[in-house]
């Protein structure tokens, strides 16, 4: 099946930059997060495709302490922050 969306470019960077480091094509982690197979967690699914704390608390309406607790339970380190600079140089 053929799905055509519009992703902003800041989290299709993110979604190229996780798929990278998990060594998938962005497809396929793309189909994985969306049905929730790997991360039925929803601070387990935004981490992944790079989100910091900061928005994974804005998206998920969480505090950022819960997010930052909830995070270090599962075992992930936090995501640092893309620069600008870093996301043109990757393209």
């Amino acid at each position: 099946m053929k799905v055509t969306l519009e992703i902003p470019d800041r989290v299709w960077w993110r979604l190229v930059d996780a798929a990278e480091k998990q060594g998938k094509s962005t497809s396929e982690l793309m189909s994985q997060v969306a049905t929730g197979i790997t991360h039925p967690d929803p601070i387990e699914r935004l981490h992944t495709i790079g989100y910091t704390d900061a928005e994974i608390a804005a998206q998920t309406g969480l505090l950022l302490r819960t997010v930052a607790e909830r995070r270090r339970r599962l075992g992930l380190p936090p995501n640092k922050r893309t620069s600008k600079r870093e996301i043109r140089r990757a393209a």
